[in-house]
């Protein structure tokens, strides 16, 4: 009787965890699907540019945090949007550093890569091509600015810095994919990535050696998102520059981002 018992236990636990999907998840008690959610974290960030001379010095880090706005639909043939605008943060961050002297962060260091966002942000929009109860395929596209510049060393034996191609600010487009997985009703996994093709730089950076033959470059990034039904999320957020010409500078960012999502409408 024990045993029968403890396996009416067990099935009912099953079922239970199996009576939610994407489009019933639940988040602080209400339905998570068909609302936008701004996001606030506590960012720990990584830069690294393993291509320039002195790469060791540009394995940076910096605490700051991290905004971003998504709607969440997983309902086949909705529209899913996601917008990321780090520049506002990284220069609040920067202003901070240097208003308590700290020089060697990844935002104020002399000698670093830089990858951001422009002032436009990075605009992600897809369409739901796929939606079954624990699985979303959601193709689309997105439209993104960023800023990206290198602070090098002429070389391994030259320590004079200078700021050579690929720099300054772009203007990228290009495909992404958004998949979402209903684990269970404790989690929810989001992912995202993008590959994006730069068009247009309208601004150098400041002091930089420019070159206007020199190929634009392009970008990969991708996040993906651990979420819970208790308002906290767990993300990886990396991006990083794809150099389409000879200088030796491919610049990378690694955000791993905590925090919690509240809801607009």
């Amino acid at each position: 009787m024990r045993r029968f018992t403890q396996l009416l236990i067990l099935i009912s636990c099953s079922l239970n965890l199996q009576s939610q999907n994407l489009q019933s998840f639940q988040y602080l008690g209400d339905t998570f699907n068909g609302y936008y959610y701004i996001g606030w974290a506590f960012s720990h960030g990584n830069t690294q540019n393993n291509a320039v001379p002195g790469a060791e010095n540009h394995r940076l880090k910096g605490n700051f945090m991290e905004l971003n706005l998504k709607y969440h639909d997983y309902n086949r043939g909705h529209w899913q949007y996601d917008i990321r605008a780090k520049m506002y943060t990284d220069v609040i961050k920067q202003l901070a550093d240097m208003i308590l002297g700290n020089n060697e962060s990844a935002y104020t260091a002399l000698e670093n890569t830089g990858l951001s966002t422009g002032p436009l942000g990075w605009h992600t929009c897809t369409y739901n091509l796929v939606s079954g109860k624990y699985l979303n395929i959601s193709p689309g596209a997105h439209l993104n600015d960023y800023f990206y510049f290198a602070n090098a060393r002429e070389s391994d034996t030259d320590n004079r810095l200078s700021t050579k191609e690929p720099q300054g600010y772009y203007f990228a487009a290009g495909p992404s994919i958004m998949l979402s997985l209903y684990a269970s009703r404790f989690l929810m996994i989001n992912f995202k990535s993008q590959y994006s093709f730069a068009y247009w730089r309208p601004i150098s950076a400041p002091d930089a050696i420019e070159d206007d033959s020199y190929p634009l470059p392009q970008f990969f990034g991708f996040t993906t998102e651990l979420l819970t039904p208790w308002g906290l999320y767990f993300e990886v957020d990396h991006n990083h520059l794809i150099n389409k010409g000879p200088n030796p500078n491919a610049g990378m960012r690694t955000d791993f981002n905590i925090g919690f999502k509240f809801v607009v409408n």
